[in-house]
């Protein structure tokens, strides 16, 4: 069959714009698509490079001025090891962020290794009274110190029981009252003080007793004088001896000198007279316990001072001076208007290793019948404390 000649052409601007419409259409499809998927790409490139340039960033070394001595963050392997590379492989995943660095920070309470410590107003006042101690300590004290059997008064005068064509204690008192005035002395340990010797000698040089009439009225004897203007009263005790026939109080007074604050004890004594075998024996024994009880106090590291009637010469200092590592100053200078140097008196005065003495003096009361005893005072330096 013979189909006749264009009877059955399609149509030019028909059939065929739908298809073209169609193609073109598809075709810019498929350029957005790559469009959009390239700038897919792209964008992920950039996130990737940002990734790997913190990552790089966190992986850099320390600045120099970095301890050598802190941990390290950076991994244990090298670029280019296999290990490295998982960290960044997938694009779509993000690495852990790195931890920052741990940094040393000294707490504000320490300053150049010093703890800075928060005082109250009480505690910066009692380390400032401390400072003050210490600065006060750091001084030398020096004073006169004397010792004086004062006779006692039931001895002299009418109706005296040994020295009855001696004056009375009375007007003896006097005179031992402008011999302590006259030394300077500022501090004097008595013997034989009967309470109304006691009396006019604290009234007379305006000093004041211990123990006083702290034992009793019987036991004022060993009474130490001090001058409150130098020296204030800290403590004081005792500790008994036979002396004679009986038990007897030997007087501990501890004192305080006003100008530094340093403080020292002073003992006064009297052992039994007498060189009888009794009396000898309790003169001994009382030095033993004299001596005993000087030691317990050196722990505490105060100066010692001993005065007395000790009714003995070179005993004393065998059996006290030397055991007790005391110095007197008898041994280092002296003045006496009589006797030569080698003299020694039954009235002592020491002290501990560290004082340093001069000016020793003797006054002769017997002849003017003041005391059967001699007045000897010496002056005293105690250094300053490191």
């Amino acid at each position: 069959m013979v189909r006749a000649t264009g009877s059955h052409r399609a149509p030019v601007n028909g059939s065929r714009r739908p298809a073209r419409l169609a193609t073109a259409v598809l075709a810019t499809l498929i350029i957005v698509a790559g469009l959009a998927i390239g700038i897919g790409r792209l964008a992920t490139s950039g996130g990737q490079t940002a990734i790997d340039t913190a990552d790089t960033a966190a992986r850099a070394p320390l600045p120099s001025s970095q301890s050598s001595d802190e941990p390290s963050n950076e991994p244990s392997s090298q670029p280019g090891d296999g290990a490295s590379a998982t960290a960044v492989d997938s694009p779509t995943r993000s690495p852990k962020p790195a931890k920052p660095r741990a940094t040393r920070v000294k707490p504000a309470h320490v300053v150049r290794g010093l703890r800075l410590v928060h005082l109250t107003p009480a505690e910066i006042e009692a380390r400032k009274a401390a400072a003050r101690a210490r600065e006060l300590a750091s001084r030398e004290v020096s004073f006169t110190i004397g010792t004086l059997n004062v006779l006692g008064s039931q001895h002299t005068g009418p109706h005296g029981d040994d020295h009855r064509g001696w004056p009375a204690a009375s007007w003896r008192t006097g005179q031992q009252a402008a011999y302590i005035k006259s030394h300077g002395v500022d501090v004097v340990g008595l013997q034989e003080a009967k309470p109304d010797q006691l009396d006019g000698l604290m009234r007379l040089t305006g000093f004041k007793a211990f123990p006083g009439y702290q034992f009793g009225k019987r036991d004022t004897d060993n009474s130490i004088l001090y001058d409150p203007d130098k020296f204030e009263f800290v403590s004081g005790t005792s500790f008994k001896i036979v002396f004679m026939h009986g038990p007897r109080p030997q007087t501990v007074l501890r004192l305080r000198d006003k100008d530094t604050g340093r403080e020292m004890y002073f003992i006064n004594m009297h052992t039994s007279a007498g060189h009888d075998g009794a009396h000898t024996a309790t003169r001994h024994a009382g030095m033993a316990t004299a001596v005993n009880y000087i030691n317990s106090l050196k722990s505490q590291g105060l100066p010692i001072f001993v005065t007395g009637d000790m009714n003995d010469r070179e005993p004393f200092k065998s059996r006290v001076l030397g055991p007790a590592d005391l110095t007197a100053p008898i041994f280092h200078g002296w003045h006496s208007r009589i006797y030569g140097p080698g003299w020694l008196a039954v009235d002592w005065i020491a002290g501990s290793p560290q004082v340093s003495w001069s000016d020793y003096w003797v006054e002769i009361l017997q002849k003017r019948k003041i005391s059967d005893h001699y007045f000897i005072t010496a002056h005293a330096t105690i250094p300053g404390a490191d």
